[in-house]
């Protein structure tokens, strides 16, 4: 059973742990024991933890539903609460007394007893500073108010680059210490043993030297826990910082491609290009898992150079594919920003690829855009002079538009995922995500929603006239490059910002930008089709050649590859002519507007709600169709 936490009002308690079903006996102990002293319950928790806590408490006999019914027990959501107290990355006091401080302070005179996943969430996000200041928020709150605060903490979050100065800082803040391990055996996940079991600081009628040796308990309990942590993480780091040594150099760093649809249509528009370290120590990983030691070890700009050269040359692939012109987004850091040699590294990837500037958008977080606005103004103004698109990623706030759109001509206001996780049913999140579409259309920007995991996101995301999206909904079309090609080009990717010519043709850029788009056309979601016109010699549209489909549109149409490409359109399905289909095509390619239609397809075997959108494409159209049939029926 868990320690049963002897806690009292001012007292400030911190439970390390390793293991979410432990936590959630810990936190449940302690809100019966407050619930049977008849204190107000406040607790502030992520879905899963919420669920589980209630289930707890439940099966501790606890009848949770009269508790909240009578207000003695607020559960209220720990990321919707973080978005709201948080600006910029940083939490705002006025906005923590405002928003949450009045959940607590609603009885001055009844004791409250709450337990928060906050500043868990901001160490866990790698924002240990925002955690450490937040921590003293809460702790100043439970000098001045009848409050008993439980804060629970996962120690793997703590093994994150600057995790082990917040854990000792985070300890500071607390009268109580429970470690992971005071009265569970370890998982594992990283091992932390003989750590002694709660530390508590004593009345304040006790001997000085009583209080003396308490706080040295206290104190050990963290050092001992620090030292379990600080001694894998800086042996990993270190065999982390050596094989980094020459990655690029093998071929080792890879391009990974995000697709970028749009909102009306469900079309791909874009990619975005994210570089990986294909590591055989360490795995696949993501960039914010080594790039700060790319950065310590002098690596980052070649890194940078490489990833723009090879951007810009794959979208040149795509650019050279008629119609398929794909604007590549490439990600800068906010040293690449202002560093003096940006504006040469795009003119001369621009130049060696051959792609035209607007087909590039440079993407920065909100944070580079805070420091050295004279170095910043005169970059986005050179870049703005040639033709490249700029947009902000990670914007969180209304606000934020006002403070950097009005002073720097971007482009494209991207919405940071944590908005958008809530967008169904988190009414903060819908307003901010509403105002920010507002303004953004209002300030001439374009609106990407990122981290959208659902069709039923899409669809609300769709109605505030969100104008494109990208997350893990389209992960199937996720793309990169194979190893074998990334290590030849290594080597002529270095070269490119030293002089040489690039050795790369049309004819190669072209096979690779077919490739690529075959790649994403085959693992969409809906059916995608390439319809090219097929012209009398009075110019009028008679028919159109089915130059390319995917495997979706085969199933959808029942009928396979090799029946369909090659062929013309009315030759296979007249019916398209009987239903106005065909007619709405001619009226694409001849207008350039777009098409958005639902019909009942009852043609050559087939029984088919469809919905059918269509964009023009060179001297054709590109159709994407999906089956709605089961919806309709």
């Amino acid at each position: 059973m868990p320690t049963t936490i002897q806690a009292k009002p001012h007292d400030h308690v911190v439970q390390f742990y390793q293991d979410d079903t432990r936590l959630t006996k810990v936190v449940a102990d302690y809100f019966r024991a407050g619930a049977d002293a008849g204190e107000r319950l406040v607790a502030l928790l992520t879905p899963p933890h919420r669920e589980s806590l209630l289930e707890q408490l439940a099966a501790d006999g606890v009848d949770t539903s009269s508790l909240i019914a009578e207000g003695q027990l607020v559960i209220l959501d720990a990321r919707a609460m973080l978005d709201r107290i948080m600006r910029n990355g940083v939490p705002v006091h006025s906005l923590f007394r405002q928003q949450l401080l009045t959940h607590i302070e609603t009885s001055p005179s009844q004791p409250v007893r709450a337990f928060g996943e906050l500043v868990n969430l901001l160490c866990d996000g790698g924002n240990p500073a925002a955690a450490v200041q937040l921590e003293a928020f809460w702790h100043k709150a439970c000098e001045r108010l009848p409050l008993t605060l439980l804060c629970g903490y996962d120690l793997y979050a703590f093994h994150q680059e600057g995790g082990q100065q917040a854990f000792a800082a985070i300890c500071s803040h607390h009268s109580h210490v429970l470690p992971a391990e005071a009265s569970f055996p370890t998982t594992d996940k990283h091992r932390t043993k003989g750590i002694p079991p709660l530390c508590q600081q004593p009345d304040g009628g006790q001997p000085k030297t009583e209080l003396q040796a308490q706080d040295k308990r206290a104190q050990d309990t963290c050092d001992q826990i620090l030292a379990q942590l600080t001694a894998p993480a800086s042996a990993e780091r270190e065999t982390l910082y050596s094989a980094l040594e020459g990655a690029l150099s093998r071929g080792e760093m890879v391009l990974h491609f995000r697709p970028v649809v749009c909102a009306q249509t469900r079309q791909v528009v874009g990619v975005s290009v994210v570089p990986h370290w294909h590591s055989d120590s360490f795995g696949i990983m993501a960039p914010n898992r080594w790039m700060e030691a790319a950065r310590e070890t002098g690596q980052s700009a070649a890194i940078s150079r490489w990833l723009l050269a090879g951007a810009c040359r794959q979208a040149m692939g795509w650019y050279v594919v008629p119609g398929s012109g794909l604007r590549m987004t490439v990600p800068i850091s906010a040293s690449d920003l202002i560093s003096t040699d940006l504006i040469a590294r795009v003119d001369e990837a621009l130049a060696v690829s051959g792609l035209p500037g607007e087909m590039l958008e440079l993407e920065v977080s909100e944070d580079s855009l805070t420091g050295f606005p004279r170095q910043t103004e005169n970059a986005v103004r050179l870049l703005k002079a040639r033709g490249v698109r700029l947009a902000v990623a990670g914007v969180a706030s209304a606000s934020s538009i006002l403070q950097h759109f009005s002073h720097y001509p971007m482009d494209t206001l991207r919405i940071s995922g944590t908005i958008i996780d809530g967008c169904l049913d988190n009414r903060h999140h819908q307003t901010t995500i509403e105002s920010m579409i507002v303004m953004a259309h209002q300030l001439g920007l374009s609106v990407t929603a990122d981290n959208v995991s659902t069709r039923e996101q899409v669809s609300y995301l769709q109605e505030l006239g969100c104008d494109t999206l990208q997350g893990r909904l389209w992960a199937s079309m996720e793309y990169c490059e194979p190893k074998l090609e990334t290590a030849a080009r290594a080597a002529s990717d270095a070269d490119l910002f030293s002089g040489m010519d690039s050795t790369e043709s049309p004819v190669t850029n072209w096979k690779e930008g077919h490739d690529l788009l075959s790649a994403i056309m085959d693992t969409t979601l809906d059916g995608l089709g390439v319809l090219e016109s097929i012209r009398n010699e009075g110019g009028t549209i008679t028919d159109f050649h089915i130059r390319k489909c995917n495997h979706r549109m085969c199933e959808i149409v029942e009928n396979s590859a090799s029946n369909l490409i090659g062929k013309h359109l009315l030759d296979i399905h007249p019916g398209t002519k009987e239903e106005g289909i065909f007619q709405a095509y001619c009226a694409v390619v001849e207008t350039g507007t777009p098409l958005q239609m639902e019909t009942h397809y009852l043609h050559e075997g087939m029984d088919l709600s469809l919905r059918i959108t269509a964009v023009r494409l060179g001297d054709g159209v590109l159709v994407t169709m999906t089956d709605i049939s089961a919806f309709k029926h």
